[in-house]
């Protein structure tokens, strides 16, 4: 019961304080790769915990608890003894029911942005195929007319950067680089992916801050990760002034565009260069997000691991 317990209030304390902290920080701006990785780290340990208190509740209502005491007779019954809770048949009950409706309740979240943002990808490619090529084929981007500077890729199985024929006659020649170096990196990096990700989290629990403000940040990060490729193609001020350029234009449901969200942000990060995060800090990172997945599951091993390590243990 214990473990069960503190699975769950672990759970509790990084949903509500876990955002808190990573907001409080600025090294997420410094590497919005890393970023990325501390936020998925703290929605992953989150669900983990809830999962494994879901297992440890119904661990002793397990039909082979009985054959392991057999087996192993008195270490066994220690064992079933360690993870017995009030109400066993019901709160085992409850807790295999909480398991399966936060499975359950993820993938169906998950499968509902899968299809919204497949048939918004869908109808977007149709729209361009029928408008079609404003003055013949553009290498390496798909050009519409349309009066609104925007551009923006369309991710899936093929891969495409559209821009408006007001973005060619708005930006000079290293602006469109820029440009397209951002779009680039969204279609190479797979960020569709890590947004979906984060939005099946969000949309499943809105009411956990942590995955709200994970979707937020991920959201932000992304396009972060993006400016960083693309500044690399130009420099900070030429992708600043794009950015502001491409800031009124609309983007179609399911694409990625390069004037995207927390646009004053990323201008305000790219005139004002950051530092890039040292190496120590960099395995620093590393090291915590490791330790927000092991956590839940160190926790619910606990007492198993207290039983096994006993001298009358017949384990070893």
């Amino acid at each position: 019961m214990i473990a069960a317990v503190s699975l769950l209030g672990y759970a509790a304390a990084m949903a509500t304080v876990g955002p808190w902290l990573l907001n409080r920080t600025r090294w997420t701006l410094r590497s919005p790769r890393l970023g990325i990785l501390a936020w998925f780290a703290l929605v992953s340990s989150v669900l983990v915990a809830v999962l494994m208190a879901s297992v440890v509740a119904w661990l002793p209502r397990w039909p082979g608890t009985r054959g392991l005491a057999d087996l192993l007779n008195t270490c066994a019954m220690l064992l079933q003894q360690q993870y017995r809770t009030p109400a066993g048949a019901v709160t085992g009950t409850v807790g295999l029911l909480l398991a399966l409706a936060v499975v359950a309740r993820l993938l169906l979240c998950g499968m509902r942005i899968g299809v919204t943002t497949r048939r918004a990808r869908r109808a977007q490619r149709h729209l361009i195929s029928m408008v079609g090529p404003v003055s013949g084929p553009h290498p390496g981007y798909h050009v519409v007319h349309h009066q609104e500077p925007a551009a923006y890729c369309i991710p899936g199985r093929h891969p495409e950067i559209v821009l408006t024929s007001a973005t060619l006659s708005s930006l000079d020649g290293p602006q469109l680089r820029a440009v397209l170096a951002h779009e680039r990196e969204h279609l190479r990096g797979h960020h569709h992916l890590l947004v979906a990700l984060a939005e099946a989290a969000r949309d499943a629990f809105p009411f956990v801050p942590a995955f709200v403000a994970a979707f937020e940040e991920i959201t932000r990060l992304v396009e972060m990760r993006a400016d960083q490729r693309a500044v690399e193609a130009t420099d900070e001020l030429t992708l600043a002034s794009a950015l502001l350029r491409l800031a009124q234009g609309r983007t179609p449901i399911g694409s990625l565009a390069a004037g995207g969200s927390a646009l004053v942000a990323r201008v305000g990060r790219l005139t004002e260069p950051m530092q890039p995060l040292t190496l120590a800090h960099g395995v620093a990172v590393h090291v915590a997000a490791l330790m927000l997945a092991v956590v839940p599951v160190l926790i619910a091993a606990a007492p198993a691991l207290a039983v096994v390590s006993a001298p009358y243990c017949p384990v070893w």
